[in-house]
């Protein structure tokens, strides 16, 4: 697994200075960490005279290059990351070859890890707030759940499980939203690269009984590994910790688990019954689904009085002011130290569809592409070439055409009270080439099959379409769209008919008072001034914007709207 983003570690200096790498635009700012497997950069995806666009790319290391197996892994996790899309999850743009190694580019986060929070918080404050905890929770459960559920284009459960849920692999943004991280070694069942038998994979401590035991896995691994995360973070304690990795692994094997109620006595009865249930070593006796979980949790949470704590924004602004205000400094400082522009090299799609080894060729062959989008992009413009390229040719068969028939009444004037008008020949001319462009055949174009990594806006979580067939769907729609050909004087054609609207998004309602008033914004969507109530809402997970001008008040709070469901909330601003 690669290191998080240690800022405050930066003293390397940029590697764009030493050996500029350009890459449509994408240039390395430094090197953030690295692990076994690959290493971390910052990179700018913008030109010079842009405004910045920054991501992350995580790079094999040049000794696994040779490797095979090591290469199929890095694969694994690349196409598995393009297909996953949901806001709980980290975004992943597009795989790339950058100087001969493979590259993945992921969305840039602004904030910290899970484990440096909990840490933070006790160091400072001695403990964190329940109800923050438990939406990280919810946002970890909403995210966990889109993996579980997905499927392949043919509809069949891709059986996925994180096996690596951890404080290290949740990450709390500044701006309040938390992302789950690393499907590095995520098991699914159309992996091409596989575990080896025996090799355990994730780390001892939230590791479930029977990963440790080397058994099959299914999706309630992760929900015990969450389980053990929460135990941590409302106790401010290590749930398994051994001498060694030997002596971890045995507690959690054998370990009683004792309620975390004798660590942190006002903990309430109903949360600590929903993280023993999570913690029951026997999976029959845990959540089915990640769903089930985030439901008790937000049924509980629903029946808090929230205040001011429990906005994820407003606490880690007061844990990190200082490391958000550094990093932002030491960022800038890199964006101005960048070098002029080395001549670009290409990257290439090299992500196929998942569980095959398909790849697009044809009239792509020798084609450079970089992301889905210019994917898309490039079959258009073809076909729109070769469609004018046929448009053009039965234009000059009709006015050859027309030009003989002009030819011969000129040439026979005799004949010429017995020729139709020249209206009617033109008409019935044109038809004939229309005729015509209807029996050429139109170019094949490939199936997508690459899923995008683009973010989702009012996600819906087990309702999300799949990445996959989302794309193949656009593309569809994008290259039956012929441009029209150049025809004699007639009437254009009609316009292609528009695809029909995507299918209405389910809602949820909103129930929402603070203290004091103030006016709900949604996406710049003015929702009303509280006390709200049944404010409809899509189904997935909102940033509201709460402000009271009168005292100067203006804060944000994440709440997570269900189908059908009444969601509500009580925050106090002051």
């Amino acid at each position: 697994m690669t290191q998080s983003l240690p800022f405050s570690e930066l003293s390397l200096a940029p590697e764009s200075q030493r050996k500029p790498i350009s890459s449509r635009g994408l240039r390395f700012l430094c090197r953030l960490g690295q692990g076994g497997m690959a290493e971390v950069h910052l990179a700018n995806a913008a030109p010079l005279s842009a405004p910045p666009s920054l991501v992350v790319v995580k790079r094999m290391h040049q000794q696994h290059v040779e490797d095979p197996a090591a290469v199929r892994m890095f694969l694994d996790e690349a196409r598995l990351a393009l297909c996953l899309s949901h806001p709980n999850i980290v975004r992943t743009n597009r795989l790339g070859m950058f100087e001969g190694r493979h590259g993945i580019v992921m969305e840039f986060l602004e904030g910290q890890p899970f484990h440096l929070v909990l840490k933070r918080a006790y160091e400072s404050e001695a403990s964190l707030s329940l109800d923050f905890v438990v939406q990280v929770a919810i946002a970890a459960l909403d995210g966990l759940h889109h993996a579980h559920e997905m499927k392949d284009v043919l509809g069949n459960p891709l059986c996925l499980v994180h096996r690596d849920v951890s404080p290290q692999n949740l990450f709390v943004t500044y701006d309040g939203a938390v992302k789950l991280l690393d499907f590095g070694i995520a098991k699914n069942s159309m992996q091409d690269g596989r575990t080896r038998t025996g090799l355990l994979k994730g780390k001892i401590s939230y590791m479930a009984p029977e990963q440790a035991r080397g058994e099959d896995l299914d999706r309630r691994a992760d929900l015990w590994s969450l389980g053990v995360v929460l135990w941590e973070a409302v106790t401010g304690s290590r749930l398994f910790k051994g001498n060694n990795e030997a002596a971890t692994l045995q507690l959690t094997l054998s370990e009683e688990i004792s309620p975390p109620s004798q660590r942190r006595p006002d903990l309430p009865l109903e949360l600590e019954a929903i993280l023993l249930r999570a913690l029951d070593r026997d999976r029959e006796g845990r959540y089915a689904t990640a769903a089930e979980m985030r439901d008790d949790l937000e049924a509980w949470l629903s029946s808090r009085d929230l205040t001011q704590e429990a906005s994820l924004s407003l606490v880690m602004r007061r844990l990190f002011a200082r490391e958000m205000r550094e990093q932002r400094q030491q960022v800038q400082a890199l964006l101005q130290a960048q070098p002029e522009p080395a001549p670009e090299s290409g990257m290439t799609l090299v992500a196929p569809l998942i569980g095959t080894s398909a790849t697009i060729s044809g009239s792509l062959r020798g084609t450079q592409v970089s992301s889905v989008t210019d994917l898309i992009e490039e079959l258009t413009r073809q076909r729109r070439v070769t469609t004018r390229l046929l448009g053009g040719l039965v234009a000059l068969v009709a006015c050859a055409l027309l030009f003989g028939v002009y030819w011969t009444l000129l040439s026979r004037p005799e004949q010429a009270q017995r020729v139709p008008a020249a209206a009617p020949i033109a008409s019935e001319l044109e038809g004939q080439s229309k005729n015509v462009s209807a029996a050429l055949p139109a170019p094949k174009s490939p199936a997508i099959a690459v899923a995008s990594a683009e973010p989702m806006t009012n996600a819906t979580r087990d309702r999300h379409p799949t990445s996959a067939k989302a794309v193949a769907w656009a593309a569809s729609a994008t290259m039956a769209r012929p441009s029209r050909s150049p025809a004699p004087a007639s009437t254009p054609d009609p316009p292609p008919p528009v695809p029909s609207a995507s299918a209405p998004v389910d809602t949820g309602l909103l129930n929402l008072d603070t203290t004091p008033w103030s006016v709900v914004t949604v996406g710049g969507r003015v929702l009303g001034q509280t006390p709200l109530i049944g404010a409809s809402l899509p189904v997935g997970t909102h940033t509201l914007v709460l402000s009271n001008a009168e005292q100067g008040l203006k804060t944000t709070y994440q709440v997570t709207i269900s189908a059908g469901k009444t969601t509500a909330r009580r925050i106090g601003l002051d």
